[in-house]
């Protein structure tokens, strides 16, 4: 064989290796606009280059290609058999690292799958309502979670000391946390609560001390003793103007937060509730304090530059700040170093 002739040949397995990726694209675009326009997306049930990959990414744990297999297997009956081989079947010794739920499941069940210690990503089917108490509770080395929209109830300690867990996207359907539900997730940084939440339980976030940010709902009324206890990364909060309590020792030893603005609705916050949150600067408190809501919040907070307050609450502030706040015993050498902000309305 010639070296022209072996160049052509090179030139024709180039072309047929493009004009199969061509193919692949326009399989998968197709599918995507047939999505767009209502319907599911549609493809042969020959073992297209595109489907073929799906599947091997699937078969390797990816969350987005479970996910495409899941609306293709209604139609298409390659994927709906590499579904199936997919799926949790009872048998524990089965699961490598991926642990895929059928369709059709409403419940995981109270410690279900409690110290599955190989399980790094889950997917859960749309239609699951609920997730039982300690259902993936220490599940070490789980990095990702697929929620459903069609969740509305995590109960307690369900993933308790999760510790691989960096990030959580929760669907707004949810409207119940329990105790303890996320407490000891070590490497979770940051979290959005959705918007129908309007309670957080004790202990729901103890002790995630990776946690950076995370953003309330304006429709929460009450966050639950020791919720976020010993969140030591945690450098600011916006508290939503519906708040109405917050439980003791709710922030106890956030070490790194640096201001807290109390939002005027507020009737009750527990003892201890701000408890050694040295790097506290600023306190803003609110309009219609009332007597003993804030007395013992603030224990042991004694780098506080600047508190702002109404000057009808003037004498409120000084009773609730007198006993507890400073270390030191002499009250008011502590007390003129701070910077007083009075608002007159």
């Amino acid at each position: 064989m010639n070296d022209e002739l072996i160049k052509v040949f090179t030139q024709l397995a180039d072309a047929c290796k493009k004009q199969t990726e061509i193919n692949a694209e326009m399989s998968k675009l197709f599918s995507r606009a047939a999505e767009l326009c209502g319907g599911e997306p549609v493809v042969s049930d020959d073992d297209s280059a595109w489907l073929k990959k799906i599947i091997d990414d699937a078969e390797k744990g990816d969350v987005q290609s479970i996910l495409t297999l899941k609306k293709l297997a209604n139609e298409n009956s390659v994927a709906k058999s590499a579904l199936e081989k997919l799926h949790y079947d009872g048998d524990k010794e089965n699961i490598d690292d991926v642990l895929v739920l059928r369709d059709g499941l409403e419940c995981v069940e109270h410690s279900e799958f409690s110290h599955w210690e190989n399980v790094t990503k889950v997917i859960l089917p749309e239609g699951l309502s609920k997730i039982y108490d300690w259902a993936f509770f220490a599940c070490y080395k789980l990095k990702e979670i697929n929620f459903p929209e069609s969740l509305t109830f995590i109960g307690e300690a369900v993933f308790r000391q999760c510790v691989s867990l960096t990030e959580i996207k929760l669907p707004e359907s949810l409207t119940y946390i329990g105790w303890g539900a996320f407490s000891y997730c070590d490497s979770l940084t940051k979290i959005k609560l959705p918007k129908g939440l309007t309670s957080i339980g004790e202990r729901a976030f103890d002790g995630c001390k990776s946690l950076t940010e995370i953003k309330l709902p304006d429709g929460l009324s009450s966050i639950g003793e020791s919720a976020f206890e010993g969140c030591t990364s945690l450098t600011k909060i916006k508290l939503p103007d519906g708040l109405s309590s917050i439980g003791s020792q709710a922030f106890l030893n956030c070490t790194s937060l640096t201001q807290i603005t109390l939002p005027d609705g507020l009737t009750s916050v527990g003892h201890s509730a701000f408890k050694g949150c040295t790097a506290l600067k600023e306190i803003k408190l609110p309009k219609d304090l009332k007597s003993g809501i804030i007395d013992g919040a603030f224990y042991d907070c004694n780098n506080v530059k600047k508190i702002s307050y109404y000057k009808k609450t003037e004498d409120i502030v000084y009773d609730s700040f007198r006993f507890g706040f400073f270390e030191s015993l002499d009250f008011w050498t502590e007390w003129r170093k701070i910077e007083k902000h009075v608002i007159d309305e």
